[in-house]
């Protein structure tokens, strides 16, 4: 196993088999990248990533990062890959830490509309939501093999 540079002020120490990096992502914030023959891919080369808050501990990501459904640490990554976790966590570091999914889902959502018209393509927006929500509603009627009142009476 080679040693990587991921940044210019990383953390880089020699661990069973491999190397533990850490790469200062900002307000006290780390990204820990292993590549040792006990991490999650190790053995064939690839990298474990995970967020590590300023007490020292995993920050708990899940839900909130793309990847990071079901653990705090995601593993059997390539190089590219890993390069991209590094933009990713820096950008959720920096504009979203603190805030809980559903929070950060309202400020990506105004952050899209900002502008001209932003009003408008709201009510677009809210329009569409709520003909694919019926939509929605009708096909899981179909496949469930029921008829509900209110379908029955347009005929579905």
């Amino acid at each position: 196993m080679k040693e990587v540079i991921w940044s210019e002020d990383q953390t880089v120490e020699k661990k069973s088999g491999g190397y533990a990096y850490r790469v200062p992502l900002g307000r006290g914030y780390a990204m820990s990248i292993l590549s040792t023959q006990y991490s999650y891919g190790g053995q064939e080369g690839l990298y474990e990533i995970a967020l590590v808050g300023p007490d020292g501990e995993l920050a708990n990501i899940r839900g909130q990062v793309k990847g990071f459904d079901d653990d705090e640490v995601l593993g059997w990554l390539t190089e590219e890959q890993v390069r991209e976790y590094v933009k990713v966590l820096g950008d959720f570091v920096w504009y979203h830490k603190g805030m809980d999914a559903e929070q950060i889902k309202r400020k990506r959502w105004a952050e899209k509309w900002k502008g001209r018209n932003a009003w408008k393509k709201i009510i677009e927006e809210m329009r569409k939501r709520k003909w694919q929500a019926f939509e929605d509603d009708k096909a899981e009627l179909f496949w469930n093999g029921r008829k509900a009142g209110p379908m029955e009476k347009i005929g579905l």
